[in-house]
């Protein structure tokens, strides 16, 4: 919570962007507003550093990163031999090094601008880095620290902005499909933050003593971001057993076969664990947020704990949500995903009409079908890539709302 107003500062320039976009009337890849922008808070979140992601001239570094992550995409055709694609490697390893030299070099000087604030008795410091850097003397940042420091920064950086910046597409995209939802949402927001949608209104709300308590009554956002999670969930997880550790699974039913697992990853893969029609009914491929609302109480909480115990609550087991992931692997930026789609959703939701382009257009013009969404005039799918990002990058449209 002590991070909102970083979160609220970085969302100034992207509404800026929309509007611009806005006033243009032209075409655009929303994935790669909100991939800039997640970049932007997760930066500060992770190293206290502006990137300038949501700039035109962006930082080398950012650059290069952005550079490396892409060449993961497309891995190629996993029929041919891996020499094929060496070229590929080479180059994927040439950013690797670029990349480990800038963020060591910024490692440095953070861990010395760390032991200077300490000197002073400055603030204590909030960044996953300068908390990295506790009881490290200046002179003891030793090459396997600084090594260690870099990988685990690069993936916090990664893990930090990439999912959460494919939530907020797909949010939009959802809502723009199912006008009540939308309408679901905007009444909510109204209720809670008053029927002006400036976006300094809702900042100088948030910032108030009652700004938690205002992100924790968003039922039916929570919900919206539930569902689209359920749906769209950013990446699967893989586990391994050791061989020889015996380790054995019974496959389901009565005649359930025991099945040695020992030496094989076995991967979960999300997208089909959550539209499991036993447990979602036929209901399971729809975008319906009202499937978290136990009650109309806002049982759609999305705290790492809660999450299970409002799912068992509206007769879901806790293990059929799981885009987080669960038990001790569950992820350690929840709360901060949340927390940010809920913020974002909060400023964006009523100012905008996201209208999508090409792959995944709305039949706007005709009735809406039996579940209450527009029709589409193709569908919008998923390419092969590291996340479940849309093939597209999701182009859209957007529209001020009058």
């Amino acid at each position: 919570m002590t991070l909102l107003p970083c979160i609220l500062d970085k969302t100034e320039p992207f509404l800026r962007i929309l509007d611009d976009h806005a006033r243009k009337g032209d075409v655009f890849s929303l994935d790669t507003l909100t991939t800039n922008l997640t970049f932007d808070i997760i930066g500060a979140v992770v190293m206290d550093t502006e990137f300038e992601a949501q700039k035109d001239q962006q930082s080398e570094f950012l650059r290069l990163y952005q550079e490396l992550v892409s060449s993961y995409h497309q891995n190629g055709n996993p029929v041919l031999p891996g020499w094929i694609f060496l070229r590929r490697k080479w180059r994927r390893n040439r950013l690797a090094r670029k990349v480990d030299a800038l963020l060591k070099d910024m490692i440095r000087k953070k861990h010395v601008e760390h032991s200077r604030s300490l000197s002073l008795k400055n603030q204590k410091p909030r960044s996953v880095l300068d908390l990295s850097f506790q009881d490290i003397p200046e002179q003891e940042l030793t090459e396997d620290m600084l090594q260690t420091a870099a990988d685990q920064i690069k993936t916090f950086l990664f893990a930090g902005h990439d999912t959460t910046s494919i939530l907020l597409g797909w949010m939009c995209y959802d809502l723009s499909r199912t006008p009540h939802a939308l309408r679901a949402v905007r009444a909510e927001l109204d209720s809670l933050f008053g029927p002006d949608p400036d976006p300094a209104i809702v900042r100088e709300k948030l910032l108030s003593e009652e700004g938690p308590d205002i992100l924790n009554r968003m039922s039916y956002a929570s919900a919206v971001i539930k569902e689209s999670l359920r749906l769209h969930p950013p990446a699967g997880t893989a586990r391994m057993a050791p061989p020889g550790s015996g380790f054995t699974v019974r496959t389901p039913g009565p005649d359930g076969k025991e099945v040695c697992l020992d030496g094989l990853v076995i991967y979960q893969c999300h997208h089909i664990i959550q539209r499991d029609k036993s447990v979602y009914g036929e209901t399971a491929d729809d975008f319906v947020p009202e499937r978290w609302l136990v009650d109309g109480s806002g049982g759609a909480e999305l705290g790492a704990d809660s999450a299970g115990t409002a799912a068992t609550e509206g007769g879901i087991p806790p293990g059929a949500w799981r885009p987080f992931e669960r038990g001790p692997r569950n992820c350690i930026g929840q709360a901060l995903a949340t927390i940010e789609a809920r913020v974002i959703l909060a400023v964006i939701a009523r100012r905008y009409d996201f209208i999508k382009v090409g792959l995944g257009e709305l039949e706007v013009d005709k009735e809406l079908d039996e579940k209450g969404q527009y029709r589409t005039k193709s569908e919008l799918y998923i390419t092969r890539q590291v996340t479940t990002r849309s093939v597209d990058w999701m182009r859209m449209k957007v529209k001020r709302v009058a």
